[in-house]
């Protein structure tokens, strides 16, 4: 079959187009990601608060699983200088952090002369940390302005912390103007405490600029 050539009209029609289409790719890619302030405004205030919040009141909270049909086990390494145990059955979870006073430092289970256990895989993750909302708290109460430049905001927020059932848990309140514009979300959280036990939290926050 013979091809028919592409009159010079039917041409120049194609070059117009290939030539907007361009036009129009550098344009986004100019505000996609050159431009800072389009970058900024693309993650909101609020994100941006929340995202320092959680970091703030978060921690690297170690794992270990040891399975033990004898109820005792023994192990060798240091996984942190705060540690806990909690046990389901005869698998025994031990959380660690390297930061003191995380958890209450118990581990009654363990034996140098058990040998009827296996251990399983260590692992790390972020998890919120009870106490840290309530020292976040603390200093939110006794010197809010302090708080804001420690964790690097500059808008203002409240939060509220419940149960999957809506009962309120935590919080921080402050009079929020009449003339402002509040921002809020909400979402799931999972929180740690001393002892090991971990809550399904719903996180609730707002944040307003004056």
């Amino acid at each position: 079959m013979e091809m028919k050539k592409l009159s010079r009209k039917s041409q120049g029609h194609i070059e117009v187009i290939l030539s907007f289409a361009l036009f129009i790719g550098a344009v986004l890619f100019i505000f996609l990601f050159i431009n800072p302030s389009f970058k900024d405004e693309d993650k909101t205030d609020i994100e941006q608060t929340t995202d320092k919040i959680i970091t703030n009141i978060s921690r690297e909270i170690g794992k270990l699983s040891i399975i033990s049909s004898s109820g005792c086990y023994d192990y060798n390494d240091d996984y942190g200088i705060s540690y806990v145990e909690t046990k389901n059955d005869d698998e025994f979870i031990i959380y660690f952090s390297d930061e003191e006073g995380t958890f209450n430092n118990t581990l009654p289970s363990i034996d140098d002369n058990c040998l009827d256990y296996n251990t399983g895989v260590f692992s790390e993750e972020e998890i919120i940390v009870y106490d840290e909302i309530l020292d976040f708290i603390n200093r939110y109460e006794s010197d809010y302005q302090q708080l804001k430049e420690d964790i690097e905001i500059s808008d203002d927020f409240t939060f509220e912390i419940k149960d999957i059932n809506g009962q309120l848990k935590l919080s921080v309140n402050r009079n929020i103007p009449s003339n402002v514009n509040v921002n809020s979300i909400e979402f799931p959280i999972r929180v740690i405490d001393k002892d090991g036990v971990i809550y399904e939290f719903i996180f609730n926050i707002r944040v307003w600029h004056i």
